[in-house]
Order: structure tokens, then sequence, then C-alpha cells
């Protein structure tokens, strides 16, 4: 039983991250058609985890039947803690501040969150 609910929960932050894969060559594509400059991205950056985690919420709301918030917000900080660990990994996170990785958190959070609140 505990395996089924953590391979469910794993299986909402992979489509999480599908959708972050595809809005990722979204981005970068119209970063480079539109001549965008790199440096106002960043809350480009941040639509992208919202809308990720958007779905991966929303998944979760579908798997989980009961407690959809709960499994949400789980959902979004699982996509937020695999995020910051091959960040860190990867050495991509560089002088990341504290209150930078939790504004990370929160908009995982609240993506999940809402992503399960309209399943």
């Amino acid at each position: 039983m505990y395996r089924s609910f953590v391979f469910r929960l794993i299986r909402t932050a992979a489509f999480a991250y599908l959708i972050s894969a595809a809005s990722v060559f979204i981005l970068s594509w119209a970063l480079y058609v539109m001549k965008w400059e790199a440096a106002g991205s960043e809350m480009a950056v941040r639509l992208v985890y919202f809308l990720s985690c958007l779905g991966g919420g929303f998944l979760a709301g579908r798997e989980f039947r009961e407690r959809r918030l709960l499994w949400g917000i789980l959902s979004g900080i699982l996509y937020a803690l695999i995020l910051l660990t091959v960040s860190q990994l990867t050495g991509g996170l560089g002088s990341s501040s504290v209150p930078e990785i939790a504004v990370i958190f929160a908009i995982c959070a609240a993506g999940g969150a809402a992503g399960s609140f309209f399943s």
C-alpha cells in the first residue's frame, strides 16, 4: 500500500517534469526568435515552475481522491526537491540564497495546490 502512494506521487512529479521540458523548449524558442533578454526571463522560468506543478497537482488530484489538496502540495514540493537536488549536483544554483529557494518551493507548492483544486 505504501509503495502505491510513493509510486503515484513520483508519477505526478514525472508528469510535471514532462510539462516542464515542453515549457522550457517553448521558452527557449521564444527567447531565440523574439530576441528577449536572458535577464528578463526569470519571471518566465517561475511561470514554467508554476505551470509544471499545476499539471502535476492536477494529476495528483485525479490519482488521490481523498485529501487532494495535500497530495497536490506534496507533488509540488517533490518537484521542487528534485529541482533543488539536480541543481545542487550540477552546480546550477550558484549563489542562490535561502529566500530565493523558499520562493521556488512556495511557487511549486502553490502550483500543486491549484492543480489539485481544479482536478
